[in-house]
């Protein structure tokens, strides 16, 4: 009977707090009948309630495992309320807003968090009941299971265009912008001229794993995400992993269901938001992922302290997420300091580990330092480019001195590399709005920036009790995701749900520390240190908070099952035997046997990192610089001169003018745009012009960076994405982003095709532009 009560009360509830848009053709019926619906819910759940105080089940809640829990939950939750008591009153993270300030985070829904939590709880009322969950292998078994359900359900959801990947004008969807940076640094390797043209870069793990793909996959970027999507899935396992380590099977089950729904969450909200998806070609998400693993092998070892091994392996994972983003770089120093929190271990021992973790980190990255030193960058210079860059433009340090990095005309002031001159933007765009800001001084601007970053990723957290779906909530009344939510006010409604999230997540940082004591609040140094190397860089919000908002769902998701336990038990339900945390790992005395075990392990990581530079060796150069008379005169042989309807001496005569270049190289990324229809940043060749066009990317021998393509005409009938072509134009420096204005464009492959300039015009440079 018991169980009819609490069926009634749940889908009483559902009932209610289902908007009606969702209710279809029933919607009107529940508004008829939601008197009676609200009677027999608050009816039903006042039967159960009463029904199990007489029982005396609360008595089993009289605890002092509960009393460990509820204490810790109120210290944290009476912090958290005085940091927001702080904002409100001086508005610092919601009310000064500058430049790269973004908002909340992928959303998660209500529903979906109730979702995870029944999963969670039935894995939790199951687990005591059958002897299987405690098989040894259980943790690979589902570790296995939720990469392959996360791969299939990431993998079926549609590559939607955002600002990184648009489809501008009906335009098939490429990279664009960092995604395009990135993307490119693989397709110079596939040329045979090594990977981001030899240049530098601080974050070059993720362009040669799109280089992998792109070997695998080719160049169909719908397929070539959809296998990054699975691969990425990897995560929600990974966190499965964290979730069981810090607290129980049944916090890993929810927490990895949840991060496996906000990763749908992200794939589709990517057109309506700034985020980062696994179907985006971005160094966020899979930042999130190293972070993640790099937290497990932590975990680990502080579990084990006496198997160095797995320190090794963490500073290798650290060394290749540093490749990734480089912002991961004090998380290391913040963990070595906070060790003697989380171990009982003395300081010269934290000197010890911290060196174990280095040598793993400098052994992985080693051959590619080296092959950055073959090119006349200093070795080790990725620990300090990105330190020497954030200095000087965003703090102006040292503004007048160049870089090592721009020395070899090599390092990007967002991404990757890129051309020099936007540097020049990026200091320009930050001290223009600074201006214009009350909060000015350096010490506020970086407390504005870290505490943004924590509101937005508290924010993404369920924002309203009812069961919105997720295009309503990013765009209907809730403010957190529109760009003119800057004055920081929240609704009654919004505001209680705050509250109930932040002591959820209170309660479930409690819930860990009963368990592990001081190492639950190992997510929380790493999530404030990110968070605050973020504000360095005086970025904040939207993707920037990808690679650890996570970790509140970490704890919001443990203070949800932790509830349910209670519940559990206050119904009388038996639940997991489970010993507390009785105090904290003692660091082990070392012997020569211990140190000697690692040799092995550092072997295998330097082989991994030596397929760093490797994967750009495999590919011999695809174009070369040649004279335009040999250019031309195979075009001639082929009929694609004449099909031009231009003779040799005619371009060999413009070529002679001073602006007038031939360039042989691949198209990538083509663009056709009717008049007026472009992308809405004037920094790049794509810009919208007021004349029909073709744009694309061309990479090749002739110059160290990409160069943009411009040529009016009619849609062509072909892609000349990844196609050999050769174009011959006029070098446009009238805007921003210079590119070459096309008179003709050839296609030797395939065939061969010829695109012409129309409407045609002298062959005089400058070329005017159409009408």
């Amino acid at each position: 009977m018991l169980v009819i009560f609490l069926l009634m009360f749940l889908s009483g509830s559902a009932a209610l707090l289902m908007p009606s848009y969702r209710l279809g053709r029933f919607a009107s019926y529940i508004t008829t009948l939601s008197p009676i619906i609200i009677w027999l819910t608050i009816a039903s759940i006042l039967t159960v309630v009463l029904t199990l105080i007489e029982r005396k089940g609360i008595n089993s809640l009289n605890t002092k495992t509960t009393h460990l829990i509820l204490k810790v939950g109120f210290v944290v939750f009476g912090i958290s309320i005085l940091l927001i008591l702080f904002i409100l009153s001086t508005g610092i993270g919601i009310r000064f807003p500058s430049d790269y300030w973004y908002n909340a985070g992928v959303p998660v829904l209500g529903f979906q968090v109730l979702l995870s939590l029944f999963v969670g709880t039935l894995f939790l009322f199951f687990e005591r009941r059958f002897n299987i969950f405690k098989h040894a292998k259980i943790d690979f078994v589902l570790f296995i299971l939720i990469w392959v359900l996360a791969a299939w359900f990431w993998g079926r959801g549609p590559l939607n265009p955002n600002y990184f990947m648009p489809d501008t004008a009906k335009n098939v969807i490429y990279p664009y912008s960092d995604a395009a940076t990135f993307d490119q640094g693989g397709q110079f390797a596939l040329i045979g001229q090594s990977l981001l043209n030899g240049l530098y870069s601080d974050r070059p793990l993720y362009s040669i794993f799109l280089l992998v793909l792109h070997l695998v996959f080719g160049q169909d970027y719908v397929i070539l995400m959809t296998a990054q999507a699975a691969l990425f899935a990897v995560f929600p396992a990974v966190i499965y992993l964290i979730g069981n380590e810090l607290h129980s099977r049944a916090l890993g089950i929810s927490a990895s269901v949840l991060i496996a729904i906000r990763g749908v969450n992200a794939i589709i909200a990517a057109k309506w938001i700034d985020t980062a998806s696994p179907k985006m070609m971005l160094t966020d998400f899979p930042t999130a992922i190293g972070i993640s693993i790099f937290i497990l092998l932590i975990l680990k070892w502080m579990k084990h302290p006496s198997r160095l091994n797995i320190l090794i392996w963490a500073g290798a994972v650290f060394g290749l997420a540093l490749m990734i983003r480089s912002h991961v770089l004090p998380l290391l120093p913040a963990v070595l300091i906070c060790s003697p929190l989380f171990l009982r271990i003395r300081w010269k021992q934290v000197v010890l580990v911290g060196l174990l973790v280095i040598v793993g980190m400098l052994t992985v990255t080693l051959p590619w330092e080296v092959r950055n030193s073959t090119k006349g960058i200093p070795m080790f210079y990725t620990y300090y480019s990105r330190i020497e860059i954030l200095l000087r433009y965003r703090y102006g340090i040292g503004a007048d001195a160049s870089t090592h990095s721009e020395t070899v005309n090599a390092l990007n002031s967002s991404d990757s590399f890129y051309q020099v001159n936007t540097h020049a933007l990026l200091r320009q765009r930050s001290l223009t709005q600074a201006g214009s800001l009350t909060c000015e001084s350096v010490p506020c601007s970086l407390l504005n920036h870290l505490l943004h970053n924590t509101i937005t990723s508290v924010i993404s957290l369920p924002a309203t009790p009812v069961f919105h779906d997720l295009w309503n909530t990013i765009k209907s009344d809730l403010p957190y995701w529109k760009k003119s939510w800057k004055d920081g006010f929240v609704d009654t409604v919004g505001s209680g749900m705050i509250i109930l999230n932040i002591a959820l997540i209170s309660l479930g940082v409690g819930s860990m520390w009963e368990r592990k004591r001081a190492i639950a609040l190992l997510p929380i140094v790493f999530f404030m240190t990110y968070l605050f190397t973020n504000s360095l860089g005086l970025t904040s919000g939207g993707r920037y908070i990808a690679p650890v908002d996570w970790l509140v769902l970490l704890y919001y998701m443990a203070g949800g099952i932790q509830l349910l336990s209670w519940l559990l038990r206050f119904a009388g339900v038996p639940q997991e035997d489970y010993s507390p945390a009785s105090g904290i790992n003692v660091f082990p005395e070392l012997r020569w046997g211990s140190y000697a075990s690692i040799i092995p392990v550092l072997g295998a990581i330097l082989a991994l990192g030596a397929l760093l530079p490797v994967s750009e060796m495999f590919f011999e150069p695809r174009y070369q610089i040649r004279e335009p008379e040999k250019i031309l005169s195979e075009l001639e042989e082929t009929g694609l001169l004449e099909q031009s309807g231009f003779t040799r001496a005619e371009l060999l005569t413009f070529l002679s003018q001073p602006n007038a270049m031939i360039r042989e190289g691949r198209a990538l990324y083509p663009r056709y745009y009717p008049s007026g229809a472009g992308e809405p940043d004037r920094s790049t060749y794509y810009r919208f012009l007021d004349y029909q066009r073709l744009v694309f990317t061309l990479i090749g021998p002739y110059s160290g960076f990409h160069e943009g393509v411009v040529i009016p005409g009619n849609p062509p009938p072909i892609s000349f994405h990844a196609a050999d072509v050769v174009v011959l134009g006029c070098l446009n420096t009238s805007y921003f982003a210079t590119f070459i204005d096309a008179v003709v464009v050839f296609t030797p492959s395939d065939g061969g095709y010829v695109y012409n300039r129309s409407p045609g015009s002298p062959l005089q440079c400058p070329l005017p532009e159409p009408k």
